[in-house]
């Protein structure tokens, strides 16, 4: 049940259903404050600097420590920390954009994607070998003497 806590002024749950599990269960919709990275509307008890908040119009933000680490968009998702895809294909009709260097890890786990996937002249930073690599006719070459990579 909920309940008025005049104490602090606070609303609480007490009781327990059945499952021993609090639930509130609403057949409208719920409104809370747009809030910030620092201090997200929907955050955890034990770690109150995370969660998801309104970091703008039409934008959902997800914030750690404090920070904001991704946003959704009407029209893009924005990373703001490395992108982990641990050995799993990045796939999609639209643009790949990054303000920074793609890199592989190794050629194990990149395997160079396709040139032709990517579009003639398209480039990246060959980690494994070291040095900036760029697509031309479906072949990586490396860009300090245009031989095959």
């Amino acid at each position: 049940k909920l309940a008025w806590d005049d104490s602090n002024g606070d609303w609480k749950f007490q009781g327990t259903n059945v499952s021993g599990v609090n639930r509130l269960s609403i057949n409208d919709e719920i409104r809370v404050p747009d809030g910030i990275a620092s201090d997200p509307p929907y955050t955890f008890s034990n770690d109150t600097d995370t969660g998801m908040y309104r970091s703008g119009a039409d934008t959902i933000g997800f914030a750690s420590n404090g920070v904001l680490r991704s946003q959704i968009g009407t029209s893009n998702i924005h990373h703001y920390l490395n992108l982990d895809m641990n050995g799993n294909d990045i796939t999609g009709a639209g643009n790949i954009e990054a303000s920074g260097v793609i890199q592989g890890l190794s050629d194990t786990i990149l395997n160079r994607p396709s040139a032709l996937a990517l579009g003639d002249g398209a480039y990246m930073h060959d980690k494994t070998n070291g040095g900036m690599i760029y697509s031309e006719s479906g072949v990586w070459k490396k860009f300090s003497d245009n031989t095959n990579a």
